[in-house]
C-alpha cells in the first residue's frame, strides 16, 4: 500500500488533494492514497476528519451523475451527512466557494430516508452501521453516491465507497458495480486508487 513515510511531503500532498488534485502514491501491487494522521514530533497533519472531506471533495469531482440527478445545469451538488456530523465545520470548509462542472457544493444534515434520496453523495457515519441495510434499500433507484466508514471494506452490502483505517492512514475500497447499478460512473482515475476495485 502506499505509505507516506516523508510527513512533510504528505501535507502538501494533502493540501493539493483538497484543492482538488489526485496524486495517486506508486506502490507494489496498486495505487492508492494513504493518509497518515500524527506523527510525533512533527507539525500537526490533517485530522482523519479533513483527510476524509477531502476525500468527499474529490470523489465529486470524478464521478458522472445521469443527467436527471440535477433539475437544472446549475443544480447543487449535494452532500449529505448521515448520523451526528462528525467533521465539525471541515466537510464546509473543504467545499466552500468550489465548484464543478458548473455546480456549487452544498453540505446538509440527514435526518430522514427521503431526504437522503435528494442527495448527489451521502456520507454515512460510523454510528448509523445498524440502519445502512434500511437506508441503502431505499435508496436503490435512486443515483446517490453512498460512502460510509467503519464497516469492513468491500462487505458487499451495497455501499459504494467505504472509508476506513488502516495504521493510522484513511483508505478507500470502491464497489464499482454498486455505482453502476446506481448509474454512476466512476473515473478509471479514481478507481485506480481504490484499495480494491470490484472490477479488477
Amino acid at each position: 500500500m502506499g505509505i507516506l513515510s516523508h510527513p512533510h511531503a504528505f501535507l502538501s500532498r494533502a493540501r493539493s488533494f483538497a484543492r482538488g488534485a489526485l496524486s495517486p502514491l506508486p506502490a507494489s501491487g496498486g495505487l492508492w492514497l494513504a493518509a497518515a494522521l500524527t506523527v510525533a514530533g512533527q507539525a500537526p497533519l490533517p485530522s482523519e476528519y479533513q483527510v476524509k472531506a477531502a476525500f468527499l471533495y474529490n470523489f465529486a469531482k470524478f464521478v458522472e451523475w445521469p443527467t436527471n440527478a440535477f433539475a437544472a445545469p446549475d443544480t447543487p451538488i449535494l452532500i449529505g451527512v448521515f448520523g451526528e456530523n462528525p467533521f465539525g465545520h471541515d466537510l464546509e470548509a473543504t467545499v466552500a466557494g468550489k465548484i464543478i462542472n458548473g455546480r456549487q457544493l452544498e453540505v446538509r444534515a440527514v435526518k430522514t430516508l427521503a431526504e437522503a434520496r435528494r442527495c448527489h453523495i451521502l456520507f454515512i457515519t460510523a454510528e448509523e452501521r445498524r440502519r445502512r441495510g434500511d437506508l441503502l434499500n431505499s435508496l436503490q433507484s435512486a443515483s446517490v453516491l453512498t460512502v460510509s466508514e467503519g464497516a469492513h471494506p468491500g462487505a458487499g452490502d451495497g455501499v459504494m465507497i467505504d472509508l476506513f483505517m488502516e495504521r493510522k492512514r484513511v483508505l478507500f475500497y470502491i464497489d464499482n458495480e454498486a455505482a453502476q447499478r446506481a448509474g454512476l460512473k466512476i473515473s478509471p482515475r479514481l478507481l485506480k486508487l481504490s484499495r480494491r476495485s470490484s472490477n479488477d
